[in-house]
This record gives C-alpha cells, sequence and structure tokens, in this order.
C-alpha cells in the first residue's frame, strides 16, 4: 500500500517538473545543477509535510552532491560511473584477510566471501566473468557440500538432490521402462509408458501434500503444479544463490519477472511491484 501512495506521490512530482527516481521510501532528486537539485528538494519537502509525510533527516542527504549511495550502489556524475559502497569494500577486504592466514576454511565464510562478491558484479569491471569462471563454481560446490543428500520418506531414504534423485528415478523404472519419455507410469496398463501432463501434474500436487504433511502444516489453498517454478526459485533465493543465476537458470529476461510474479518472500515481492 505504502509503494502505491508513493506512486502517486512521484507522478504528481514529475508533473510538477521535477527529476525524481524513487525506490521503496527513497527518492534521489537530480539536476544539472546544484541550484536545480536545491529547488526540487525545497518542492519535494513541501509536497511530503503537506501530505503530512515524515522526512527521516539523520539517514537522507539534503546537500546537493555528485557522488553519494543509492541502492547498495555509489554513483558520481563527473566521472560517469558507479562504485561498491565503502561498507561492501570493507566486508570483502575484512573476508579475505580471514582467508588469507589459514590453510582451510569453513564452507560457511566461504559461501558469505562468494555472497559480497557477487553482490558487486554489477559494479566491478570484468566481475561478472571472473565470477561465471572462477566464482560460480566454487559457490555451488560449497552449496552441494552444504546441502543434505538425502532425506527420509514412508520408511526409506530418497536423495535430495535432483541429480542424484533422476538416477534413482531411472534405476527404479529401468526394467519396466518401454518408452523413451523420462516419466512414465508405474500401474496397471500405464506402466512404463508415458503419462500425460495431468498425471505429471497430479504426482507434483501429491508430492507436495506429502512434503507439508511431513512438515506438519497445512497446504496453501492455491497450490498448484506450476509452484514449482516459484517455490524452487525462492528455496534457491533464501539459500543465498544471486537472483543473476536464479533468472538465467528460469530463462527469465528480466529480474523483475522474478520478484513480481514467482518469489515467495513477501519483501522482495513487495519490491518487485513497486520497480
Amino acid at each position: 500500500m505504502f509503494k502505491k501512495v508513493m506512486a502517486r506521490v512521484v507522478a504528481h512530482l514529475h508533473m510538477l517538473g521535477v527529476s525524481v527516481f524513487p525506490y521503496l521510501e527513497d527518492l534521489l532528486l537530480k539536476a544539472d545543477s546544484p541550484q536545480k537539485v536545491i529547488s526540487y528538494l525545497q518542492t519535494t519537502e513541501r509536497l511530503l509535510h503537506t501530505l503530512r509525510f515524515t522526512i527521516n533527516v539523520p539517514k537522507s542527504h539534503l546537500t546537493p552532491s555528485q557522488r553519494l549511495p543509492f541502492i547498495e550502489a555509489v554513483p558520481d556524475t563527473v566521472q560517469f560511473r558507479a562504485y561498491p559502497p565503502d561498507k561492501r569494500v570493507q566486508d570483502i577486504q575484512a573476508m579475505i584477510l580471514i582467508f588469507q592466514p589459514l590453510s582451510w576454511v569453513s564452507v560457511r565464510l566461504t559461501l558469505r566471501l562468494l555472497g559480497l562478491m557477487a553482490s558487486c558484479i554489477l559494479l566491478v569491471t570484468h566481475a561478472r566473468c571472473c565470477y561465471a569462471f572462477s566464482c560460480r563454481p566454487v559457490y555451488h560446490r560449497a552449496y552441494f557440500l552444504c546441502a543434505p543428500t538425502s532425506f527420509s520418506c514412508g520408511g526409506e531414504t530418497l536423495p535430495s538432490d535432483p541429480k542424484r534423485a533422476f538416477a534413482f528415478y531411472l534405476n527404479r523404472t529401468k526394467d519396466f521402462r518401454v518408452d523413451d519419455q523420462l516419466f512414465v507410469g508405474y500401474v496397471d496398463v500405464k506402466k512404463g509408458k508415458v503419462v500425460q501432463k495431468r498425471t505429471i501434474s497430479r504426482w507434483i500436487l501429491l508430492c507436495f501434500n506429502m512434503c507439508y504433511a511431513l512438515a506438519k502444516k497445512q497446504p496453501p489453498e492455491d497450490l498448484h503444479a506450476h509452484s514449482t517454478r516459484a517455490t524452487a526459485a525462492s528455496t534457491a533465493l533464501a539459500r543465498g544463490l544471486p537472483v543473476l543465476d536464479i533468472s538465467q537458470a528460469a530463462m527469465w529476461a528480466f529480474l523483475h519477472t522474478f520478484a513480481k510474479h514467482y518469489c515467495l518472500d513477501s519483501q522482495v515481492r513487495r519490491d518487485g511491484y513497486f520497480s
């Protein structure tokens, strides 16, 4: 609701000729001279005070500047470049100092460092290539070591990793499989033959309901087979995988597609709606 209200406020500021860029509760004013920025600031303050908004002065930058932090970056309008925040750089340097004297480090520290490095991909030259060829394999390997390899269901130990799960399934169905398709029936006349999409959807829903039952939780009313897309992507985000990697794996052209339609995290979803 707050973002919807702010969208109206920003639209009114645009009608008044104020060049403003909103992000959640933050507003970035842009102009080609300090005097014009001050004029925009006065107009914005008058409107916000009229609408009974409270400006958080200690956390605001109310002096015209050509370099200031905004949305996890520090844009520099003199050099026309953006830099990582000083705090982020200090965190990375501190993590590197922890790594240097040690012959081995924990997987948790490795994931922490790689997560910090991934957050700077869009701001550091050639960082995307470096991460893709050097860091990403280490990241996935570390995540693989942390993730549980199996779980117990119905008195049987089943693999939790997708690759192991597919290998387990293919081995379980190889004796009666008569079709090259991945998913085949396992009972009655359909045993070993290809199954229809609605049958696979029913299996997925059955699996969802079993997972909720094992967790002793009530499944949501709007649960359907396509929920796997949102669940898998949101779980990957919760485990620390970069949003860029998630979007590329899901073949989404824009990051806000995940944030607005598939992310189960309420805060990220609200951010996506506003963007």
